[in-house]
């Protein structure tokens, strides 16, 4: 998948709104385990887990999730709030323009870093990743040369602990001649891995305080819990605090399976010497992606296993303030995406632009002339010129739509033609002057908005609908384009209604034929899509812009599809664009965004 420039800081933007989401929940989640400090080490293990999975689920999910919820909101017909649309006026006959959309200057330099960044995420990520399938491989070896055991002091008390704790996990028991301490390997089918050398040191009290202890982990599911926060880790393994965040888990499951080995009954003196004759006659290292015995601070644990220390439970108070917390962290998101969506999911478009100050003066709208064959849109410093357009036209050319893409208005939003007329006064100008080409364009779209949406009550909405689309992609032989070179092509090329030469990015269409003045093929797949009747997306990756002649004879028949069945002597465009430019039309299907038109009346000429 190739991600255009400007994808790059959208994605930066969303991955620095995620990351200082999830730290800012970390450090709330620390904040809530003092205070749940003197209750039970299980509370507050589930509250660090609850960072980690924050880690996983953005906010904007939960947010989207609730946007989809609002359906049963309705349509207001008040103007919407807004996103405008980059788009410039186009001649639709005989010529026309198209802007090409840039990202803007501030973020190139981002640009260029996020590739890196990208990379070296994906490097270090996959380092880890590798990490840890290596060392499950190595405990997966250690325990496909282990023996089962089936019978004998540990089996028999393996069996008794688990039905006294009641765990409804089956647990395989296997023995090693590996010097490793016990632990639980596994995550749906739990192995004891016992080493069969430490047995003789073990009493049967000590002996049931570790096997009770893995049974605990069993019970709790760690090595579930475990191997997802190590899926954090590999994602993120450049924050810091998410390491942190690690041992946390392990210190409060320790504390946890600790605590609940201590209210099995088990005597506390026999279970911290347990723990140490583990450490003593178990002298490998602990395993990775096992659940073992003398994890976290072992001299903090023996600490507070020898102490009485009477942990208390969650009281009602407590429970409810947690509960609220729990909920709240989901709900806001969700809520917020609900009374912030549009309504049936849609995305509303604002006429009103960046300045309000900059507006259209003394608009004159009358119905074109009948039989006017000359029609046009065209944008001057003093204000602008439409000719002999619908207002479905209009409404295409300033949203950056083709007329496929606009549903629900009246018949005659593509039958009645008018011409409109606009002046800019002299301290807009200025005001637009000192703004950047792109800037500039922008807030000329925004006040074309405004205007169709005073003058015709205009009120519109967006939403995405899966359609017929068509993909552009370089046909076998290789493209057959020439390259655009200005001097070569602008000083006899296209002109404007008053015979003046035009720059660059410019286009004339005729019947059943495209003369294309230095378009790059993202313009040219929207050249295509206004012909067409049907989005087309740039699958070339042909880059620069070019000049060329298209020629073909349109199926009268079929106006609006052009399947290539045309029977007139000429060939179909479909076969143009393959013979003439080297490209091909590939059917596809996906998802188009489409002009909702909410309200709109017909104005008064003036």
């Amino acid at each position: 998948m190739t991600l255009s420039p400007s994808t790059w800081p959208v994605l930066a933007t969303a991955l620095a709104n995620h990351l200082w989401q999830s730290t800012l929940f970390l450090a709330a989640a620390a904040l809530l385990t003092a205070f749940f400090r003197k209750n039970h080490a299980r509370v507050r293990y589930w509250i660090w887990l609850a960072a980690s999975v924050k880690f996983l689920l953005p906010f904007s999910w939960l947010i989207a999730f609730g946007s989809r919820l609002s359906w049963f909101r309705r349509v207001e017909s008040a103007p919407p709030a807004f996103t405008t649309f980059d788009t410039l006026g186009t001649l639709f006959n005989p010529t026309a323009s198209v802007v090409p959309h840039t990202a803007p200057h501030a973020g190139l330099n981002l640009i260029h870093l996020l590739p890196v960044l990208l990379t070296t995420w994906l490097c270090g990520s996959v380092l880890l990743i590798a990490f840890w399938v290596f060392r499950w491989k190595q405990v997966a070896t250690i325990v496909r040369a282990a023996e089962p055991l089936r019978s004998g002091r540990e089996a028999e008390t393996l069996q008794t602990s688990t039905q006294a704790l009641r765990v409804s996990v089956h647990v395989n028991l296997l023995s090693t001649s590996a010097s490793l301490e016990p632990g639980i390997f596994g995550v749906f089918r739990p192995t004891l891995v016992w080493p069969s050398a430490i047995s003789v040191h073990f009493s049967d009290s000590h002996l049931r305080s570790i096997l009770a202890h893995e049974l605990c982990h069993v019970r709790r599911r760690d090595n579930l819990t475990a191997m997802l926060h190590s899926l954090v880790e590999s994602l993120f393994w450049f924050h810091p605090l998410v390491w942190w965040l690690g041992a946390r888990l392990i210190e409060q499951r320790e504390l946890a399976c600790d605590e609940e080995v201590i209210a099995f009954g088990t005597d506390r003196r026999v279970y911290a010497e347990s723990i140490l004759k583990v450490c003593e006659f178990c002298t490998s290292p602990p395993l990775a992606c096992v659940s073992g015995v003398t994890g976290a601070d072992l001299k903090r644990r023996i600490s507070r296993i020898m102490k009485e220390n009477r942990m208390t439970n969650l009281n009602l108070a407590k429970t409810i303030w947690l509960s609220v917390a729990g909920v709240a962290t989901v709900a806001i998101p969700v809520g917020f995406g609900i009374l912030h969506a549009p309504p049936s999911g849609a995305t509303q478009v604002s006429p009103v632009p960046a300045n309000e100050s900059l507006a259209y003066r003394d608009v004159s709208i009358q119905h074109a002339q009948p039989g006017a064959t000359m029609m046009g849109n065209i944008g001057r410093p003093d204000g602008f010129r439409i000719e002999n357009l619908t207002l479905e036209q209009i409404i295409s050319n300033t949203y950056n739509v083709e007329s496929f893409q606009i549903s629900d208005g009246p018949a005659w939003l593509a039958s009645d033609k008018f011409d409109i007329h606009g002046r800019i006064d002299e301290l807009t100008q200025r005001q637009l002057a000192s703004l950047s080409q792109e800037q500039r364009s922008l807030e000329r779209v925004a006040m074309m908005k405004a205007l169709l949406a005073d003058r015709f009550a205009l009120r519109v909405h967006q939403e995405s609908r899966i359609m017929p689309t068509y993909s552009l992609v370089v046909a076998p032989g290789g493209p057959r384009l020439k390259k655009a070179v200005p001097g070569d092509t602008y000083p006899d090329g296209l002109r404007d209604f008053d015979g003046h030469p035009v720059g660059p990015h410019m286009m004339q269409i005729a019947t059943g034929m495209f003369t294309v003045q230095a378009l790059s093929m993202p313009m040219i797949a929207r050249l295509l899509t206004q012909q067409m009747n049907r989005s087309v997306f740039d699958n070339t990756a042909l880059q620069g812009e070019y000049d060329f002649v298209l020629k073909w004879s349109p199926d009268e028949s079929q106006p609006a599809a052009l399947r290539g069945t045309s029977s007139s002597p000429g060939p179909s465009i479909f076969n143009a664009i393959q013979d003439q430019l080297g490209l091909e039309l590939q059917p596809t299907t996906g998802p188009v965004e489409v002009l909702v038109i909410d309200h709109v009346e017909a104005p008064k000429e003036n």
